[in-house]
């Protein structure tokens, strides 16, 4: 007799245990996230699809948002519900227990909100921003061809140094008291140790 009732009280929390984690199991994926239609608030009427009667509770970003229930045309509509772009969308089904209580099934469904033109769309994932296009390096300027060695101006390019010729270089900016050409990038110094600037080219 002690035997029995030590049996029957294990199979009882068995099916206690059972109960309860039929309560909160993950519910059949019937459900499908239709389309978002923007409010005048800001807000969003969001309208699934799910079988007849199914009572809906939808999640934003993990925050409980809003209740509503598939009519006979398997529409369900959730009323001024927030959303801003790559909102995270869930569900979870609502049902009464046999102890009157009621209890909510997490639904294996996440759909994400791309928003557009006062519309809601829903995509299976994210949204993957875009890398940036790299900065093109830019390009070094030439090195002169030098027929008298360079030197490094104050700005940190190459300059040639100041040159004898029978006829003006290329790239010459000024001709030295001496007769030599410059190349300098800045009046300021030119031809200081040629006798100074007898003209600007």
């Amino acid at each position: 007799m002690h035997k029995g009732v030590i049996t029957l009280f294990v199979a009882l929390m068995m099916s206690v245990f059972v109960l309860n984690a039929g309560v909160f199991a993950q519910s059949p994926v019937h459900i499908t996230a239709a389309a978002g239609y923007a409010k005048s608030d800001g807000t969003f009427d969001v309208v699934v699809k799910d079988k007849p009667g199914t009572k809906l509770v939808l999640y934003v970003n993990d925050a409980q948002s809003s209740y509503a229930t598939a009519n006979k045309k398997d529409w369900a509509t959730f009323h001024k519900v927030k959303l801003t772009d790559q909102s995270k969308i869930t569900f979870a089904k609502q049902f009464k227990g046999k102890n009157g209580r009621i209890y909510q099934k997490p639904v294996n469904y996440v759909r994400y909100a791309q928003l557009s033109n006062n519309r809601a769309s829903f995509t299976a994932s994210p949204k993957v921003a875009a890398a940036p296009a790299p900065t093109p390096a830019p390009t070094p300027a030439p090195t002169p061809t030098c027929t008298n060695g360079s030197y490094i101006n104050s700005a940190g390019n190459t300059v040639c140094s100041p040159e004898t010729s029978s006829s003006q270089p290329s790239g010459a900016t000024a001709q030295c008291v001496d007769g030599s050409y410059s190349f300098s990038q800045s009046r300021r110094g030119t031809c200081s140790h040629h006798g100074g600037v007898a003209q600007w080219l």
